[in-house]
């Protein structure tokens, strides 16, 4: 299982935080470019997950979505 925090990933400042606060979890964290891995669905910290997902608002989120975009269509060409 995978979930792909933007607003985590987007922000140094609340990625450092997240990473702090899994360790507190004691589980091991498992992370791709722009995802977080999950061998198993038992045990989730989903307090964390949900206080993640709360910690950046639909304007910021926005806002991350749309640099992101603007930095793939560069990369691509403009194909996307």
């Amino acid at each position: 299982m995978a979930r792909y925090p933007m607003g985590v990933y987007s922000n140094p400042a609340t990625g450092a935080w997240f990473r702090k606060e899994y360790a507190r979890s004691r589980k091991k964290l498992g992370t791709g470019e722009s995802c977080v891995r999950f061998r198993r669905t038992v045990g989730l910290p989903l307090d964390l997950i949900g206080q993640s997902t709360a910690r950046v608002s639909v304007d910021v989120f926005l806002r991350a979505s749309a640099r992101s975009r603007d930095t793939g269509k560069a990369k691509q060409g403009g194909l996307i």
